[in-house]
């Protein structure tokens, strides 16, 4: 089972490369930290090159803000991908 998907979502100048870990009920830390560490190293090993941004709970208004910076291509780590609006910016 994969409990750890990744989808990119194309945006103005750039594409969200986003991570988000499936897992709601984690009772240890070693949980994000065991999943995300192999994306940190890669990330790295790229020299930095491709902004990357930790974001607890990614919203469609995080992606539209996102979009409208036009901010060209980003990495986002999150634990939970809401895909309804939640709140108006």
């Amino acid at each position: 089972m994969n409990y750890f998907p990744y989808f990119v979502i194309p945006i103005q100048n750039g594409l969200l490369h986003i991570f988000e870990l499936l897992i709601t009920d984690t009772k240890h830390p070693n949980d994000y930290i065991n999943y995300f560490r192999p994306y940190y190293r890669a990330y790295l090993n790229l020299n930095m090159t491709v902004d990357a941004v930790y974001i607890e709970t990614l919203t469609l208004n995080i992606i539209e803000l996102f979009d409208h910076m036009e901010l060209g291509h980003l990495i986002i780590f999150t634990n939970n991908f809401k895909e309804d609006k939640g709140y108006e910016i």
